[in-house]
This record gives structure tokens, C-alpha cells and sequence, in this order.
């Protein structure tokens, strides 16, 4: 949780150090190239459909869910970060999924223990 509340914290201290207003050219060059390339091979987000946001949201649930407390916490500063205008909110803007945890792995996760409790227990 620190780390998503420090990473806003970091990207806007930068961008009140300078004058930035949205581009709408390289918002097109990320919506029709999808990536942008930023340093040592390192590319931007994918504004369009990148999952790097929510496989991070879908960890942090897993790893939180048997802590209902710290979950609570959690989502509270999820739900404010969709509310606050910074860096992430931003991006939501034009992903429209970024905070949503991805199912598929979720689902996949599940069935692994599942599948892997079930072998132990019978010893197969």
C-alpha cells in the first residue's frame, strides 16, 4: 500500500516541478503505437489495454484478502486514487480498467491450489 501512495507522491512532486499540460499528439502516438519507447529498453504504459496495472491490483488483493482490515485499508486508498487527479486517475482516464485486477489469473491461481492440494492429499 505505501508503495502506490509513495509512487504518487514521487510522480507529482516531479510534476509540480515543471509546467506540464496534457499532450494530445502523444496521446494519439500512444493510442495508435500503443508504446512509446523511454530508456534502456524500458516502454511505456499501454494506455489501450496494458495489464501491468492490473496484475500489480490483482496481487495486492490476493496477498491482502486473509488480512480483511488491511484490505479495507487498501481499497480505501484505491477508491481515493481514482478520485484524485494524479498520476494513476490520469491514466484511467483512457485505460478505463486500470485499477481492475485481472480474473484470468486470479481464476488460474485458484485452480493451481486447488489442483495442487488435491494431489497432496491423495498422494498421487
Amino acid at each position: 500500500m505505501a508503495q502506490i501512495a509513495n509512487f504518487e507522491k514521487l510522480w507529482a512532486t516531479n510534476l509540480l516541478m515543471y509546467d506540464v499540460t496534457l499532450n494530445p499528439e502523444k496521446v494519439q502516438q500512444l493510442k495508435k503505437n500503443k508504446v512509446i519507447p523511454l530508456w534502456d529498453g524500458m516502454y511505456s504504459f499501454n494506455i489501450n489495454h496494458g495489464d501491468m496495472t492490473g496484475n500489480f491490483f490483482g496481487r495486492m488483493e490476493t496477498l491482502l484478502k486473509d488480512t480483511p482490515v488491511i484490505l479495507k485499508i487498501y481499497q480505501t486508498i484505491v477508491e481515493r486514487l481514482k478520485s484524485s487527479g494524479m498520476t494513476l486517475a490520469n491514466l484511467n482516464e483512457y485505460h478505463r480498467r486500470l485499477f481492475e485486477p485481472y480474473p484470468r489469473r486470479s481464476l488460474f491461481r485458484l485452480l493451481r491450489k486447488k489442483i495442487i492440494s488435491f494431489l497432496k492429499n491423495y498422494k498421487i
